[in-house]
Formats: structure tokens, C-alpha cells, sequence
């Protein structure tokens, strides 16, 4: 992530990891959170990865190609990059909440509530809906 420019965060498992210090489980890829205005400069990160994003079809999720130039608006907010050798990034599209720098994530499928983080530090925070 040392090219990027923009505001990002490390989300899912790997982030629980990093918290508490040490591995809890294998991971099968790394969850990035990225606000939604930074979308094209991750599109162009990986050069020659494949990049797919999550599109709800009905009831269901289904993932589609995202072309190079397309922007995600809501409620698109989950992109995978494959790799050619295999490695897989996803990307979580983060919303900005007013003036604060703050961004919000989205409720997702794997999710079962909503984060704030604050680009001020890493703070975050999660709640679950009741």
C-alpha cells in the first residue's frame, strides 16, 4: 500500500490480528478499507490483477467484473483483486461522514454491523445493530 495516497485502513481479520499482536487463524486474503472518493486510485494499485466487485442482484450478491474506468457508487461497497499467481486483496468502499475526516463502513455480507475509523489515528469503532 506504499504507493497509495490515499485514506486507508486495514479491516477483518488481519486487523484483529495486528490489535491483539499475534495470529489468530490463517488468512485467505487481506480486507483494505478505502474511502469510496479513492476507488480509482486502488482500481490502478494492482497492475495485471483481476478485479471483481460485488453487485446485489435480487436477493442475492454476485460478483462482476469492475471495469477500469467504472465508479462504484452504493450499494456497491465490496471489491475482490485476484492476483495472476493467486494472491487476493479485498477492497471495502468506506463512506465520509461530513467535514470530520471520519469515514463509516457500509453493513456488508460478512459484517453484521457498521465501523467508524478516524484518520486523525487509528481509532475505530463498531456497534451491532440489535
Amino acid at each position: 500500500m506504499s504507493p497509495f495516497r490515499g485514506t486507508w485502513l486495514m479491516v477483518g481479520g488481519w486487523a484483529v490480528d495486528l490489535f491483539i499482536g499475534q495470529p489468530t487463524r490463517e488468512h485467505d486474503d487481506v480486507d483494505i478499507g478505502l474511502a469510496r472518493p479513492d476507488q480509482v486510485a486502488a482500481r490502478r494499485l494492482l497492475p495485471g490483477w483481476r478485479y471483481e466487485k460485488v453487485v446485489p442482484r435480487g436477493q442475492e450478491l454476485k460478483r462482476e467484473p469492475w471495469l477500469e474506468e467504472e465508479w462504484l457508487e452504493l450499494p456497491v461497497h465490496e471489491i475482490h483483486a485476484h492476483s495472476p499467481t493467486g494472491g487476493h486483496v479485498e477492497f471495502l468502499l468506506l463512506e465520509r461522514r461530513g467535514t470530520s475526516g471520519s469515514i463509516a463502513g457500509t453493513r456488508g455480507s460478512r459484517s453484521p454491523g457498521t465501523c467508524s475509523a478516524s484518520n486523525r489515528g487509528w481509532e475505530s469503532r463498531s456497534s451491532r445493530p440489535r
